[in-house]
């Protein structure tokens, strides 16, 4: 009977050790995601955006009402939380969300949103919204598939599939480039994308990275204050919301992003922490 014990230890691999198998190991803690559930990540998101400069430079007076209203807006998604973030189909990720919060709160300690802070919150805080299809899924864009997994949408099939690792020139007939490179639809080579004035198509014949295909020919990507509504079409990869007029708002390319109340007038990038 020992050595039947003994033997379903092992092959298991319990928790528990088995009394008589000679293990004196101690159990394995299973470490529990710090953000459970959706609930728990927006009150932590609202403590992040909630900082002690941000609600100084918004007049939005205590912490509590401030964290209320942007976890309130966060639960029922009404807010852009993550200037960027916007998904239909809400699978939350526990295992993604602290790496989100970290970048959150880092861009937040102070009134301005940088380029290089908002690439760090894209870049983290994506995977936990993002929507779980497996390789081979149908996708129309990255959030679609299941950027935790480290899968991305490879548009030329419209399909989830494995970030690619093939390297310039290298064939691609079944594989992916990697990042920063294309599969050329007419030889199926990895190549950089075709150059400034060249004729472009975003799937079978895509610019260079550091370019935008538009009205079928890559240009240089827009400047400060042009109009925008995704980060790659701003040279400084920031799209960003910012307030025009009244009650209104407008996407346009920024380096930053900046929060405050000049002359006693709070802009609308405020909203977001106010009651």
């Amino acid at each position: 009977m020992r050595k039947v014990l003994c033997w379903l230890g092992s092959t298991f691999i319990a928790l528990a050790t088995v009394a008589g198998c000679g293990s004196s190991e101690e159990p394995k803690k299973v470490e529990e995601p710090k953000y459970r559930d959706s609930a728990a990540f927006c009150q932590a998101v609202a403590k992040a955006e909630c900082s002690a400069a941000i609600r100084d430079a918004c007049s939005a007076g205590d912490e509590a009402p401030c964290i209320a209203k942007v976890s309130s807006d966060c639960n029922s998604r009404n807010a852009d939380v993550t200037f960027g973030l916007q998904t239909l189909e809400q699978n939350y990720r526990n295992d993604k969300a602290e790496a989100c919060v970290g970048a959150l709160a880092a861009a937040y300690a102070d009134t301005n949103i940088k380029a290089d802070e908002h690439a760090a919150i894209r870049k983290a805080c994506d995977p936990v919204f993002s929507a779980q299809k497996g390789e081979g899924g149908p996708c129309k864009v990255d959030l679609d598939c299941d950027l935790g997994a480290g899968l991305t949408c490879d548009l030329g099939t419209g399909t989830c599939r494995p970030v690619g690792t093939e390297t310039k020139g290298g064939d691609c007939t079944s594989s992916r480039c990697a990042p920063g490179l294309f599969c050329s639809s007419a030889d199926k080579i990895c190549f950089d994308g075709r150059g400034e004035g060249s004729a472009c198509d975003p799937v079978s014949n895509p610019c260079k990275t550091t370019l935008l295909c538009e009205g079928a020919l890559c240009v240089g990507k827009r400047g400060a204050n042009s109009d925008c509504t995704s980060d790659d079409q701003c040279a400084s990869g920031f799209c960003a919301l910012v307030p025009e007029g009244t009650n209104k708002t407008r996407r346009i390319c920024l380096s930053e992003l900046s929060f405050g109340c000049p002359n006693g007038s709070c802009l609308s990038t405020c909203n977001n922490f106010k009651q």
